[in-house]
């Protein structure tokens, strides 16, 4: 089908992503995937990242000039078990962790502080974002991991520990988006 611009400035015959990023200028938004997890998960884990089960996304660039603006928002509950023990969660880009300390010794990450709790059955939505540079065009995976410090607490997404739909304790949804920024 032919482009036609009529007399309105409407353009028809465009389809998605036809247009390079020449035409639309660095900065500029090129393509938006979400992931939505409105179910619950769980577990117990202790000094391991784990992944949470859909909450997840995938996204192929189109240059390797672009850049990828992931934009995070996980209901996040805790229940440490007893004692001073923590959790928290993470942005991975396949193995990579782009965004938390790798050990509870190594708090450096540039997010540790915002995406750690502390609290015995605390439950929050933490929102957080990265800009990635990954300077390819292969599919790229964005996925949520959470980490703990002992096998005796218990982390949830979705759900407080409580698993209650009080107003406070209720369930919640959790995404994940990444956007394709032009390089």
């Amino acid at each position: 089908m032919p482009l036609v611009l009529d007399g309105n400035g409407d353009i028809t015959g465009l389809v998605a992503g036809a247009l390079p990023s020449t035409v639309i200028g660095t900065g500029g938004i090129l393509q938006v995937v979400q992931g939505t997890k409105t179910d619950t998960f769980s577990t117990s884990v202790d000094g391991v990242f784990t992944d949470v089960t859909g909450l997840s996304v995938s996204i192929t660039p189109s240059s390797s000039s672009s850049k990828i603006l992931v934009l995070c928002s996980v209901a996040f509950g805790y229940d440490n078990g007893g004692g001073s023990r923590w959790g928290l969660m993470s942005l991975f880009r396949g193995a990579t962790n782009l965004i938390s300390p790798t050990s509870p010794s190594n708090r450096t990450g540039i997010f540790a502080a915002p995406t750690e709790l502390a609290t015995d059955g605390a439950y929050a939505s933490y929102n957080f974002q990265y800009l990635d540079s990954p300077a390819s065009t292969s599919s790229l995976s964005y996925n949520i991991k959470v980490f703990g410090t002992s096998a005796s607490g218990t982390i949830y997404i979705n759900r407080s520990e409580n698993n209650t739909d009080s107003l406070y304790y209720g369930r919640s949804v959790s995404t994940i988006i990444a956007m394709e920024i032009a390089g």
